[in-house]
Parts: C-alpha cells; structure tokens; sequence
C-alpha cells in the first residue's frame, strides 16, 4: 500500500537542528523557570520577615490597627481562632480522655444511654484544641476611599463635556458613548 503525499507531510520529522534548538530553548526556559523561583522563595522570606516584624511591634504597643502617615492604607493585626478538626484519631483521644475523666463517674453511669451519648459529645466537642493565629491585614482608610469617589464623580464624562461642548449636533460622533462612560481626567 502507497501512502498520499499529504499524509508523508502531516508526519514529517523535524530535522535534527531543529531538535537540537527545541531542546536549547528548553534548557533555558527552565533555567529561567528556577532563577525565578529562587528570586521568588526570597522576596517570600523578605516580605514573612516584614510581617512578623510588624506583629510583634504591634503586639508590643497593644495596636490594632497602624496608620502609616502619608498612606491612605492601614495595617491591621488580626486574630483568628480555629478548633482542631474532627479526625478519626481525635475523636478516638477524646474519647479516651472523656473515659479517663472522675468527673463522669455516677452521673454518667446512672444516666440513659442517649444521655450518655449526648455527654460524649458534648465532651469531645468543647474539648477540642484552639489554634490562635495571628495574621496582617492591608486595609484601605474609609475617608480616603470615599474621597476618591467623590473626585471620580465630580470628573465629567467624554458624552457630557460633548452635550455641553460647542458645535456637533445629535448626531455627532462626540455623543456617541455606545453605553459606556469615558472618565477624562485633568491634570
């Protein structure tokens, strides 16, 4: 069986030249790719250094919130608590605390068995770690932002500086906005 001539062009190999360029620029890109990360894991460890900075002294100075002046953003600390998630190995801990406990002695025993489902329960649910973490937050100065806004309306669009503007009728390309507005800012 012969085959078609276009289908010879469709599997057509690439020379070895070719290969050998791919290949090349493969190198480099993931040399490149690796300078990045590098670049990358450092400017992380700068910027973990900078934060934890900033916590302590905030925590030192009892602050919630720092302004820095000049800057329209703050930064604030915030606290986050989370509760240990309910694994099959915690459940098993606390289940072996909860029978470990003096506390449960006569009350558990004289209790039902849906009573003493219920404190199980209770126990492995209120007895659960707390992991606090502390974390900085950028945020944005309300005065500022609602002046920001404020100058935005204030600045006229292209289509009302067209209806005020001399010449052009209604049918002039100047008040054609096709339903967008267009902010032109002056300097």
């Amino acid at each position: 069986m012969s085959m078609s001539s276009s289908s010879e062009e469709a599997t057509e190999m690439p020379s070895a030249e070719d290969l050998r360029e791919a290949y090349e620029q493969l190198r480099r890109l993931e040399d490149q790719e690796k300078a990045l990360a590098e670049q990358l894991r450092a400017v992380k460890a700068e910027k973990s250094t900078l934060k934890i900075n900033f916590i302590r002294f905030m925590e030192m100075t009892e602050t919630a919130k720092l302004q820095i002046r000049g800057s329209p953003n703050a930064l604030e600390l915030v606290e986050s608590k989370r509760s240990e998630t309910l694994t099959r190995e915690a459940i098993k801990k606390r289940i072996l605390d909860f029978f470990k406990e003096a506390a449960f002695g006569e009350t558990y025993r004289s209790a039902s068995p849906r009573e003493q489902c219920e404190m199980l329960l209770t126990f492995i649910f209120e007895n659960r770690q707390v992991f606090a973490s502390k974390r900085l937050k950028l945020v944005t100065d309300k005065r500022h932002r609602k002046l920001q806004e404020e100058i935005e309306r204030s600045i006229p669009t292209t289509s009302s500086l067209a209806s005020a503007g001399a010449g052009g009728g209604s049918n002039s390309p100047r008040n054609s906005t096709s339903g967008k507005k267009t902010i032109v800012r002056r300097k």
